[in-house]
């Protein structure tokens, strides 16, 4: 990527986050991003296709991040709390790495765009079945019921989407860290 094509991506990542996808235009994203209208046209050929980068870009930045911070962790139920130490650290403005937490930015595009553009609802629908993946890796290695499995997995979802919702909306930024006390209880008394 080339320093221009970062400049759009990052001024239209920023404006898009804070201030929603619809409410942003072109213009805007020329100004922030400080390049001619051509230029912006050059590497993207509509907003959508921006739109798409962003996601894809943001994707990547969080995968990366959680990674990182997987391989150290034991399998199994320690490795389901780093997700949520990550998590919390996102919404606690110790990840540097990342923008500042806004909520979640799939959230955000899958509410503006399910409907009118399958791609976008796509990558939001693929960024969250990741975690899903994550979460399955992770119950697999110590839970080898299926029933139970499922339940695990989609009660670490829940707890993850409301965490997320939650530090945003309702300004609970304390809700990662609450999710973790449910899942250490929870598996203190798995049977």
């Amino acid at each position: 990527m080339n320093i221009k094509q970062k400049q759009i991506l990052d001024a239209a990542f920023a404006l898009f986050y804070s201030r929603g996808f619809h409410a942003v235009g072109i213009n805007e994203i020329i100004k922030a991003a400080n390049v001619a209208k051509k230029t912006l046209y050059n590497h993207f050929q509509s907003k959508d296709e921006l739109i798409i980068a962003t996601l894809t870009q943001h994707h990547e930045q969080i995968m990366q991040q959680l990674q990182a911070r997987l391989k150290f962790a034991v399998p199994g139920k320690d490795s389901l709390l780093i997700v949520f130490e990550t998590l919390d650290a996102w919404i606690q403005g110790e990840q540097t790495e990342l923008p500042d937490f806004n909520g979640c930015y799939f959230t955000q595009a899958i509410s503006e765009f399910s409907t009118i553009n399958p791609d976008i609802a796509s990558l939001c629908l693929n960024h969250k079945k990741a975690f899903q993946a994550i979460f399955t890796e992770q119950v697999n290695d110590f839970e080898t019921n299926p029933e139970k499995q499922k339940l695990l997995i989609d009660l670490l979802i829940l707890l993850h989407e409301g965490a997320l919702t939650n530090s945003h909306v309702l300004g609970q930024k304390n809700s990662a860290q609450q999710a973790m006390r449910y899942i250490e209880n929870l598996l203190r008394f798995k049977r």
